[in-house]
């Protein structure tokens, strides 16, 4: 215990030795008032204190204080002495203010309104809650030398009153300072930004700055000052490097006309180097949501709302109210319609947007996308629509005229062309993927199981019992999971979900988290019950080039880099176009050249057309007709069949496939495939196998009437017999006969002459 007293004792004495006795007040003669100041100033020894008293004594004795001010310096400092306010920090910023209070503009009338604010500081403080008079003396200081309304050294957020124009004032209970009209700077490193002619009141204990009207433009992103935003009554704390108001209005002559100013909220922001969103700001973001805007670009018209963000400028929604673009011809026909929650603007270069609705019109038709990525370059007209990686982004294309799902990630539609490419050309280094053309109606019992995979239900069945029973075709992706599986939540199918997104069969929301149940899924359902008819039609395109190119004067589709279709697994029909190219036409139709297989039969040959309601091909141009006799053994687990010695050549015809009602095969029905020949065709015997080829074929051949092969897919030696009219090259003149397959299995026949005989070599 006694060892504590005494170090109390010493630290007192240590106290009351360096302070001497505390001074109670200034003295009114000038000489001894200054000589107090600067014992009280230097007693500690530190050198800031010292130089706050040098440069306050330079200024004081300059004569630069009348004798009014001297007297309010006198007051002051004794209302500081009575409060018992230490040299440091009070006294030290309330000499530097006074030092800098004379380099201001007006000192006499600032110096006067600036006291009697401290004045009043001073008899409000209670409980020697001193620090409010501290921060307004140290802003005060940092104003009067740099008209700073906040002051940082060190990379932080600075604020600026770019006038002289200003007045003290004791406002609700604290010190404040206001300015009729003034131009505001802040910056941050090497960034600024600028609030031109406004008005307010500044807080400097608060450090809140509250202002009303005011311009800001855009100009140090290169727009010109023609485009500035008006704000209305507004608020910022200067310590933070972003403020916001919310009443604005922006006028941007070039979008909405000279004069014309829309309402909306506005941000700026000092940004670091580093700040990725740097060129982001200023920022307006309108309150009207369906603004038109008409002067984007020729027979471009855009309705939803405005955000001017930095240079850029977006055009935006929500997902319940999308913005909206309209795209038209010469004509003022639409040819794009797109809707997204955002679009970016540049007028009169470009536009794009991600998870766009996307609908590209071709005469009452279209190719639609739920969710793609657009961007249109507006001076070459070109249109290029992207898939994503989530969600609906990977949904396949859909062309209502041609009835077909188009897998692919990119179509570029040249609208001044009249043209438009499917799937890109490759770009070195990179896998390009296939393109595929798959008919509506397509299915494959492969698929159904592949998507159950080893799961005890199969996602398709239950999303089709989910529907009908819910009677609506959107469920909750919580509600799917658990009926695949009960201990499964959406996490668990999100993997399934996304496949199906790409194989068409739904829709998924992610961010709703809902499904929506596509007309597929049903086609699927039913067909893998054997309830509805399907076909197999899918075209794979596997090539560098660009994969298709569509025709939008006739909407004809060239697809290249085909190497097989199939047309009907059961009936065995399918095509090898030449040079790996086809025609896809309305509904799935289709012209191309090619090898045709049907059955144990090909066909070879150009101007051959695909009729999808009727299912059958129109064969204007055979050159030859081979046919296989199956002989009832398997090979390598396919049928072997022989060729046999002859060919039909020269023919056209139509090759029926199946019953229109049965693309899909499920019913046997003995009569398809069938080809159906509509002119005489030819056997001809030039072969080298055949008497050294000394038929020749321009005057020796059997030419047969129109027939009627059916059953292409299985018949016998005995099926095999076509009736015609035999030309000799005038050995016999021409006869009627039936020629069927011979030993060596040629087509020719074995006949007796008749009684009277035959004239041979007729001149």
């Amino acid at each position: 215990m006694k060892k504590a007293y005494l170090f109390l004792a010493v630290i007192l004495s240590l106290t009351f030795s360096a302070s001497g006795q505390r001074l109670e007040q200034f003295s009114d003669d000038h000489a001894e008032f200054m000589r107090q100041l600067e014992e009280y100033m230097t007693a500690s020894k530190r050198q800031a204190l010292e130089d706050a008293y040098k440069e306050f004594a330079k200024v004081f004795s300059s004569g630069m204080f009348n004798d009014e001010e001297t007297r309010q310096i006198l007051k002051t400092g004794n209302a500081m002495l009575a409060q018992r306010m230490m040299a440091s920090p009070y006294f030290e910023n309330y000499l530097n203010a006074l030092s800098m209070i004379k380099r201001a503009s007006d000192p006499e009338r600032h110096f006067k309104e600036w006291h009697q604010v401290l004045d009043q500081i001073l008899a409000n403080i209670e409980n020697r809650h001193l620090k409010p008079f501290d921060e307004f003396v140290e802003f005060s200081k940092l104003f009067f030398e740099r008209q700073a309304l906040r002051y940082s050294d060190s990379g932080g957020t600075s604020w600026y009153a770019l006038t002289d124009d200003y007045e003290f004032r004791f406002q609700d209970n604290e010190g404040a300072i206001f300015f009729k009209k003034l131009d505001l700077m802040a910056n941050r490193r090497t960034d600024s930004i600028f609030i031109y002619n406004t008005s307010g009141y500044f807080l400097p204990n608060q450090r809140m700055w509250k202002g009303q009207g005011g311009r800001v433009t855009w100009e140090r992103h290169g727009l010109g000052p023609e485009v500035y935003a008006e704000l209305n009554t507004y608020e910022f704390e200067a310590i933070k490097s972003l403020y916001e108001v919310k009443e604005a209005q922006l006028h941007y002559p070039v979008f909405f006309g000279e004069g014309r100013l829309i309402k909306g909220s506005f941000s700026d922001k000092l940004v670091a180097d580093n700040d990725a969103t740097g060129g982001s700001f200023p920022r307006f973001e309108s309150q009207d949501r369906v603004l038109e805007i008409n002067n984007i670009g020729e027979g471009i018209n855009y309705v939803g709302g405005f955000r001017l963000n930095g240079k850029t400028v977006y055009g935006f929604g929500t997902k319940e109210r999308p913005a909206r673009i309209v795209i038209e011809d010469n004509n003022s026909k639409a040819t794009f319609r797109g809707a997204s929650e955002l679009f970016t603007i540049r007028r009169e270069e470009q536009i794009s947007g991600q998870g766009v609705e996307g609908v590209l019109h071709f005469g009452q038709d279209s190719i639609y996308h739920p969710s793609v990525n657009v961007r249109f370059d507006i001076p070459n007209r070109e249109m290029s629509l992207s898939r994503g990686d989530n969600a609906s982004d990977r949904n396949p294309f859909f062309s209502s005229l041609h009835k077909i799902n188009i897998h692919a990630d990119n179509i570029i539609a040249y609208l001044d062309q009249d043209s438009v490419a499917i799937g890109r050309e490759k770009i070195p280094i990179h896998r390009k993927p296939v393109v595929e053309f798959e008919s509506f109606n397509y299915f494959t019992d492969k698929d159904y199981q592949q998507l159950q995979n080893i799961a005890t239900v199969n996602p398709i069945a239950v999303l089709k019992v989910m529907k009908d029973n819910e009677g609506k075709n959107d469920l909750p992706a919580d509600d799917v999971a658990k009926k695949i599986n009960p201990r499964f939540s959406v996490e668990n199918i999100k993997g399934l979900l996304y496949d199906m997104v790409a194989r068409g069969f739904v829709n998924y929301d992610s961010d709703d988290e809902m499904v929506e149940v596509k007309d597929k899924v049903t086609l699927y359902a039913d067909a893998h019950r054997k309830k509805t008819d399907y076909d197999v039609l899918k075209i794979k395109s596997d090539t560098d080039s660009t994969n298709a190119i569509m025709n939008l004067r006739d909407n004809s589709i060239d697809i290249r880099g085909v190497d097989f279709v199939e047309f009907s697994e059961k009936q065995k029909v399918a095509i090898i176009p030449f040079n790996q190219q086809l025609t896809m036409l309305q509904n799935r139709d289709m012209d191309y050249d090619a090898k045709v297989f049907a059955g144990f039969t090909t066909l070879e040959g150009k101007d051959f057309h695909f009729k999808y309601d009727e299912f059958q091909m129109n064969l204007d141009s055979i050159r030859f007709f081979d046919l296989f006799i199956p002989t009832g053994k398997i090979n390598d687990g396919q049928p072997e069949a022989l060729s046999i010695g002859s060919r039909i050549e020269h023919l056209t015809g139509v090759l029926l496939i199946d019953a229109p009602s049965n693309k899909s095969g499920q019913d046997d029905i003995p009569l398809f495939p069938s080809l159906q020949s509509k002119d005489n065709s030819f056997v001809f015997y030039d072969y080298d196998k055949t008497q050294n080829g000394v038929y020749l074929r321009d005057s020796f051949y059997f030419q047969l009437t129109p027939f009627s092969f059916n059953h292409l897919d299985y018949y016998t030696k005995e099926d095999v017999q076509f009736d015609g009219t035999l030309f000799s090259a005038d050995i016999f003149p021409p006869f009627d006969e039936t020629v069927t397959l011979q030993a060596d299995t040629s087509l020719g026949f074995i006949t007796k002459t008749p009684a009277e005989g035959y004239p041979a070599y007729q001149a």
